[in-house]
């Protein structure tokens, strides 16, 4: 991800921030017995095209916030093909609206040396209200 955004002026929306991504999140890589490099499956390179979730209106109104984790099995290809909450914003319908966010996601997948592979990556979403 590119850092985050700063807040628009219109209803305030989720925002996923890459300063409290976790570790697995990032792009790293880590060598292996076989000489090959494993470079971890990614999303912040395709932010743009990621649609935000959907700020639930009725959390807004009651001034639900939170953070949720997910895990997300990203395939070779870079889709989603599963995703499960982690961590809970406390608020069932926040992690609704971040799990089908996500599922429509696209990631750059994981490679083994020059080979893309299936992986699992932790994705953090912040919902904040803005004054």
């Amino acid at each position: 991800f590119a850092p985050a955004e700063p807040p628009l002026d219109p209803p305030p929306a989720a925002q996923p921030t890459a300063s409290q991504t976790t570790s697995t999140a990032d792009s790293k890589v880590i060598s292996s017995t076989n000489a090959e490099q494993f470079t971890e499956a990614n999303f912040r390179a395709n932010y743009a095209h990621n649609p935000k979730p959907d700020y639930p209106s009725i959390a807004r109104s009651r001034g639900w916030q939170g953070k949720v984790t997910l895990r997300v099995q990203v395939s070779a290809e870079g889709r989603s093909e599963a995703v499960a909450v982690e961590y809970s914003s406390g608020h069932e319908i926040l992690d609704d609206s971040a799990v089908a966010a996500v599922r429509q996601w696209q990631f750059v997948p994981a490679r083994r040396g020059e080979t893309a592979v299936a992986s699992s990556v932790l994705v953090p979403i912040i919902f904040t209200l803005h004054n």
